[in-house]
């Protein structure tokens, strides 16, 4: 099992560097509050980004590398 290392905070850190890591979650609910997160590419655990990731939003794995092999 995988830890859960609140890797998608991880660009708040980059626009706000003075903001302690504990307070992430908040920034990024600011932004969310805000409607500047695209809420398609936030994810809920590893298991949901992996299925996003191999699904690549809704097409199968098998369809896109169809897609690359026909290029």
């Amino acid at each position: 099992m995988l830890p859960n290392l609140n890797f998608t905070l991880h660009p708040y850190h980059h626009y706000f560097p003075g903001i302690p890591y504990a307070d992430l979650p908040q920034v990024q609910a600011i932004f969310d509050r805000e409607g500047l997160l695209d809420r398609t590419r936030v994810f809920n655990g590893y298991g949901q980004y992996l299925r996003f990731v191999l699904h690549r939003n809704g097409e199968s794995l098998a369809a896109a590398e169809d897609l690359s092999r026909e290029r």
